[in-house]
């Protein structure tokens, strides 16, 4: 059984795929979301202090901070608003 995911994307203003359980994303899907990761990169890396990021540990300890604060709250509250749009 392959990996199976809630497809919430954003598109032109309206959203597509809720809810909508997908196999596979297509190949422009993939190309957005790694143009939307690597942006996403970038305005954490020039947000991070430079001794934060000298070693792997330092690295690694800082990505996941960043991502804690800024990505996850914003993923997850955007999860729960389509949840309780659908009841």
């Amino acid at each position: 059984m392959g990996l199976y995911f809630y497809s919430y994307c954003w598109q032109n203003g309206g959203s597509y795929g809720v809810g909508k359980i997908v196999k596979t994303m297509t190949p422009e899907e993939k190309q957005r979301l790694d143009a939307c990761v690597k942006e996403i990169a970038s305005i954490l890396y020039t947000n991070t202090p430079p001794e934060k990021i000298e070693t792997f540990e330092g690295i690694e300890t800082a990505v996941r901070d960043q991502v804690l604060e800024h990505v996850s709250p914003k993923i997850s509250f955007f999860l729960s608003e389509k949840k309780r749009e659908q009841l």
